[in-house]
């Protein structure tokens, strides 16, 4: 297929994939008894998920860059938000869900709610 008969084609999809980029993800997944870095903050904090009980459960830490805790709540339950400061703006995390696994690690979907200057 000739490059020329392509670039339609290109260029329809052009809007689709500028606006996926641009779109600011506010979720991710972390696996438990792992961190990850809250989008959005640009590694300037983590968040810890303990083990993911079948109770529908963890205990989940929110963690600044140096390692400092910030704030916690042991059994965090799906629904559930976890109020916190950095750098004079005050966020929340939700966890929004907990994924379990019978033969895989099981795992914690969770969500930043931007700050709010103090």
């Amino acid at each position: 297929m000739r490059i020329s008969r392509l670039f339609p084609l290109v260029l329809a999809a052009l809007p689709l994939v500028v606006t996926a980029c641009e779109k600011k993800e506010d979720k991710v997944w972390v696996t438990q008894r792992a961190e990850a870095d809250l989008p959005g903050l640009r590694g300037r904090a983590r968040v810890r998920v303990g083990d993911v009980l079948t109770e529908g459960y963890a205990d989940v830490s929110i963690l600044a860059g140096n390692g400092t805790v910030l704030a916690g709540k042991a059994e965090a339950k799906e629904g559930e938000r976890i109020p916190f400061e950095l750098d004079g703006k005050r966020y929340e995390l939700e966890i929004v869900t907990y994924d379990l696994h019978l033969t895989s690690e099981d795992s914690a979907l969770v969500r930043v709610h931007s700050g709010k200057e103090q």
